[in-house]
């Protein structure tokens, strides 16, 4: 099982790069690049660093970040891609053809 973290207002975390946070979609990157956590334990180290004073922004985060299941999100995703594919009349077979 692995994990993400979710901001209320900006989104999925997906790292940081030179003491700035980027998140989806707020950052307008792919989701391919979400950060991923093997243990609950690994995320909540991460967010108790944002809510700290060792951050630049700490109260942009405090309360505000929580860990969820990446599996979790990913059957949703899913369940919506299906949910989607259905409403344009497609079978997932067809869609899998199309692109080939």
């Amino acid at each position: 099982m692995a994990f993400q973290i979710r901001h209320s207002e900006f989104g999925v975390f997906q790292g940081q790069c030179m003491g700035m946070g980027f998140w989806h979609p707020m950052s307008d990157m792919p989701e391919q690049g979400l950060a991923r956590y093997l243990t609950r334990e690994d995320a909540q180290k991460d967010i108790d660093f944002m809510c700290s004073d060792a951050c630049s922004d700490p109260e942009s985060y405090r309360g505000k970040l929580s860990i969820e299941s990446f599996d979790e999100c990913l059957n949703d995703l899913c369940a919506e891609h299906m949910k989607h594919l259905k409403e344009a009349g497609l079978t997932e077979c067809e869609v899998i053809n199309e692109t080939n």
